[in-house]
C-alpha cells in the first residue's frame, strides 16, 4: 500500500469479504482513497475513475420502500447507508432558513455548493449544526421538492455522492442513483408499488411525527411529485436499463432485502476456479 493512501475496507463483513473474491480483490485492496485530499477536493472533483467496489444503487419514487430497505440492506451486508434524499431535504432547509428564493437557481446552487452538508445514517448536520430533527416537516419537504428540480443543485450534489461512495461498499438510496450517481454499481434495483399502498405508507409516516394531514392530500401531493420527478429535465426518475424492478406492494422490507441478496449474489460471477 502506498504511504499517501488508508484502506477502508479492510473490516468488511462477512457477507462482503465472501463477495470480494467474485470481484477479484481482496478486502485490504477493495478500495483505497488518497489520505491527503481533504474533501472539499473530492466534491469538486470530476468522478474519478475508480477501482471496482462493492456499490448497490436503490432507486425509486416516494414512499417505495428505498431507506427502510437500503438501512436494512447495508446492516446485512456491514457497510454504510446514504439516503440521498437527506441531502436534498437539507438544501431545502438551508433555503428556507436563509430566505432564499426557491426561483432563484443560482443562489440555491451556491447553497449546495458551499455548504458543508454531512450525512450519518439519520443524523444530518449542516455547516456544523445537526438539523435532523428539522427536516420532516412539510415545509422543508416541499422545497427539497423544488430545489431537486434544479441542474447546479443536483450537479453539486452528485459530486458530494460521488466522494461518499469513493470511500468504500456502500448502499446508496435515492431517485438517480443507478443513472448518474452509481453507474457501475455491482447491482441496481428499481423498487415501485402503487400510488395507494405508498400514500399509506407515507402518511403513516407523518402521522407518526406527529403531523395531522388527510390521506387524500398525501396521495394528491404524491402523484405531484412522482410527475415533478419523471418530468425534471435534470437526472429525471427512470429506472436504470440494468436495473432490477422490485414491486414492494406484497412485500416486507426484510422481503425485499432478502430478494436483492439474491440478485446480488447472481449478479457478480463467480471467481474462476
Amino acid at each position: 500500500m502506498r504511504p499517501c493512501e488508508v484502506a477502508i475496507a479492510a473490516n468488511c463483513s462477512p457477507i462482503i469479504s465472501s463477495l470480494l473474491p467474485r470481484l477479484n480483490l481482496a478486502p485490504s485492496d477493495a478500495l483505497y482513497v488518497p489520505a491527503s485530499l481533504p474533501y472539499h477536493s473530492l466534491v469538486s472533483a470530476s468522478k474519478p475513475a475508480q477501482p471496482q467496489a462493492l456499490r448497490v444503487a436503490i432507486d425509486g419514487p416516494v414512499a417505495a420502500g428505498k431507506s427502510t430497505v437500503g438501512r436494512l440492506l447495508a446492516a446485512r451486508l456491514g457497510c454504510p447507508f446514504v439516503d440521498t434524499g437527506l441531502i436534498y431535504r437539507a438544501v431545502g432547509y438551508l433555503a428556507l432558513q436563509r430566505h432564499t428564493p426557491l426561483e432563484n437557481k443560482a443562489a440555491l446552487s451556491h447553497l449546495a455548493e458551499e455548504s458543508d452538508i454531512r450525512v450519518d445514517d439519520t443524523r444530518v448536520t449542516v455547516d456544523g449544526t445537526e438539523v435532523s430533527p428539522l427536516l420532516r416537516t412539510p415545509e422543508v419537504e416541499a422545497a427539497a421538492s423544488r430545489v431537486a428540480q434544479v441542474s447546479g443543485v443536483r450537479r453539486a450534489l452528485v459530486r458530494r455522492q460521488w466522494a461518499m461512495a469513493a470511500r468504500g461498499p456502500i448502499v446508496m438510496a435515492g431517485r438517480d442513483i443507478g443513472t448518474v450517481v452509481l453507474t457501475d454499481a455491482a447491482l441496481k434495483v428499481f423498487l415501485t408499488a402503487s400510488d395507494e399502498v405508498r400514500a399509506q405508507r407515507r402518511h403513516e409516516e407523518v402521522s407518526s411525527h406527529g403531523q395531522s394531514t388527510p390521506f387524500a392530500a398525501v396521495l394528491s401531493e404524491l402523484k405531484a411529485r412522482d410527475r415533478r420527478d419523471k418530468e425534471r429535465e435534470a437526472s429525471p426518475l427512470v429506472p436504470a436499463p440494468d436495473a432490477h424492478i422490485i414491486d414492494t406492494n406484497s412485500l416486507t422490507p426484510e422481503q425485499v432485502v432478502d430478494a436483492i441478496l439474491v440478485l446480488l449474489q447472481s449478479r457478480i460471477p463467480s471467481s474462476p476456479a
